[in-house]
Formats: structure tokens, C-alpha cells, sequence
């Protein structure tokens, strides 16, 4: 696992796959419905919040695919030239 993924783990939920905050964010990163939405849309999933909230390899498979969908909008956008 990458130091920035555990780190952020570490920042959201102390690394606990079963964590929910009082807004109803969910899992080891913190996951909320809408999010939760998009994914499932692009990857033509459907799953609860509760099966989410219980299966960690599901919860790193969304987490990979959110970290590569915001990489593409930043690459798209021509943000880029703002690293570093």
C-alpha cells in the first residue's frame, strides 16, 4: 500500500474499515453516498452502504478508482502544469 494511501487511512478513520463519522461518511477513507454513486455508475456496481461499509477489498478498489478519476481530471483539465 502506498504511503499516501495509509496516511490519508490514517487521517480519516484511524485505518478502520468499519468506521462512520456522524455526516454518514463510511470505510477506511470516508466514503459518502454520492461518491459512493459515481463509482458505481462508472464501474456499473451497485452495492449498499452497509456491504461497502463491510468489505475492505471493495473499499481499496474504490479508493484506487477515486484516486485515478480525480489524476483524470487533473490531467484533462491541463492541471498538471500546476505540480511540483
Amino acid at each position: 500500500m502506498s504511503f499516501f494511501r495509509e496516511n490519508l487511512a490514517q487521517s480519516e478513520s484511524g485505518g478502520n474499515y468499519a468506521a462512520k463519522n456522524a455526516e454518514g461518511y463510511i470505510g477506511k477513507y470516508q466514503f459518502g453516498a454520492a461518491r459512493l454513486a459515481d463509482f458505481m455508475r462508472a464501474n456499473n456496481k451497485q452495492f449498499t452502504m452497509t456491504e461497502f461499509q463491510g468489505d475492505p477489498r471493495l473499499q481499496e478498489e474504490v479508493q484506487a478508482w477515486h484516486e485515478g478519476d480525480i489524476l483524470d481530471f487533473v490531467l484533462s483539465s491541463g492541471l498538471d502544469k500546476y505540480f511540483g
